[in-house]
């Protein structure tokens, strides 16, 4: 068995010359709700609680695409506490891992919170279970960066 050298060598070289991967960090809100399973997400936010210096993700669920006589409309609202992000005040972002996720912006009587490009929530309601983790370093999107499951 004969072994070519060559080519081993010019991938080795390709893969030492490419930029390195974004390293990946997600966190799970200890919480989990308990809904109807065919609620789906009608509004969330993220809301920084100074006092206890953590970032909330605060939903709520509706049950409005299916409303009727017999099933009348139902909301719920909860809080997903997310421990693992840290708030940087100087720069007003909020980082996972040493990775940002969010920017407080000031509003009209307030604040907001937006995620980054790079940051996701992942809300899962799997027959009315639901958690939600947060994801940094994914690729970027123009798009919603709540997605649910």
């Amino acid at each position: 068995m004969k072994i070519h050298y060559l080519p081993i060598a010019v991938a080795a070289g390709l893969v030492m010359h490419l930029p390195p991967a974004e390293t990946l960090a997600a966190l799970r809100s200890p919480e989990i709700a308990q809904t109807y399973a065919d609620n789906s997400i009608l509004w969330h936010q993220l809301r920084w609680l100074p006092d206890s210096h953590q970032l909330v993700a605060t939903i709520t669920f509706s049950n409005l695409d299916y409303i009727s006589r017999a099933e009348p409309r139902h909301d719920e609202t909860f809080n997903f506490p997310l421990p693992g992000v840290k708030y940087a005040a100087q720069d007003g972002m909020f980082y996972l891992d040493g990775q940002p996720v969010a920017r407080m912006r000031p509003d009209l009587i307030g604040h907001s919170i937006d995620l980054l490009p790079t940051a996701r929530v992942v809300v899962t309601n799997r027959s009315g279970s639901v958690t939600v983790r947060m994801l940094a370093g994914q690729p970027p999107t123009d798009g919603d960066r709540w997605v649910e499951r």
